[in-house]
């Protein structure tokens, strides 16, 4: 499995789920599985969704699927769900803690160098904010970058210091998305 996360799947009375089942819509009237998106299970490994996001206009989610390959060094790969059409497509082949612009037209995203911007049609991407993270943080303390409700900025955490334990560590930070200003804005 991976962490459990539920969302309501927009226009329909249906949520989706991540657990030991994969990743499934679920009848909230039921509680029956009505459709299967991932299976949790392949022939090289399981499958394991770290982090998911649904999107502000409700058509979408994205999330970081690591199908723990035995054997193979595990890296995560962006996927995003289309609810309209049931298709899942990769975004990266690596990853973690994506997130949808409030307009659905872009993707932010934790890379091992840094935070990525990628157009959604094109899948065009770009180092937007170079991070080199610590190993610690690459485990549990990478930033999570979150939009702003005009979908200009990002707002993020980031380690400012070597240890990366404390919360002092740690300073939140926003970059204009088209410039790649960054800009401290608290400790």
């Amino acid at each position: 499995g991976g962490y459990d996360y539920s969302f309501a799947i927009p226009d329909t009375k249906d949520i989706l789920v991540n657990s030991d089942h994969g990743l499934v819509a679920v009848d909230i009237n039921t509680c029956e599985v009505v459709k299967t998106f991932v299976e949790p299970t392949n022939e090289t490994g399981f499958l394991f969704i770290a982090s998911a996001h649904i999107s502000q206009l409700g058509s979408k989610i994205v999330f970081a699927a690591d199908w723990g390959v035995r054997g193979a060094k595990n890296m995560a790969r962006i996927m995003i769900l289309d609810f309209q059409t049931g298709e899942i497509n990769e975004m990266s082949s690596t990853g973690g803690n994506p997130t949808l612009s409030p307009d659905d037209l872009q993707l932010a995203y934790m890379g091992i160098d840094g935070i990525y911007v990628s157009d959604i049609q094109s899948q065009n991407k770009r180092l937007l904010v170079p991070i080199e993270l610590r190993p610690v943080e690459l485990a549990e303390r990478s930033p999570y970058p979150f939009w702003s409700p005009d979908g200009k900025w990002l707002v993020y955490h980031k380690c400012i210091n070597n240890s990366c334990y404390r919360l002092e560590d740690f300073s939140i930070f926003k970059v204009n998305v088209d410039t790649g200003v960054e800009t401290k804005i608290k400790d």
